[in-house]
């Protein structure tokens, strides 16, 4: 059973009880407090960071080589430019749903 479904813009509150999830670039809000183990899904959480901040360390460590601009067709940097830029922002994501999770552990 669900409750209300709303689309906000990103300088929405995100009220205190709810879980995050990545879907692309987009974040999903879920109110979950009292349903959920809160550690066990910062542990979830934390995990799913340490995957996204290891693709970003790969990504600009190829994009940081000395040859990249020469022999890296255009569309490719281009594609990892984007890439990167996306898994920036999902990685700022999940680092304030970590924030709101550990919030939420201390004031249950």
């Amino acid at each position: 059973m669900s409750g209300a479904v709303n689309a906000v813009d990103p300088s929405f509150t995100v009220p205190d009880g709810c879980s995050f999830d990545v879907a692309r670039e987009f974040g999903v809000h879920m109110m979950i407090k009292n349903y959920i183990d809160v550690g066990k899904e910062v542990q979830k959480l934390t995990k799913n960071r340490d995957l996204i901040a290891k693709s970003i360390d790969s990504l600009k460590k190829k994009m940081q080589d000395k040859d990249y601009d020469t022999k890296v067709p255009e569309n490719v940097r281009k594609a990892n430019a984007e890439k990167l830029d996306s898994q920036l922002k999902e990685l700022q994501q999940v680092d304030g749903a970590i924030v709101r999770m550990q919030k939420m552990s201390t004031t249950a």
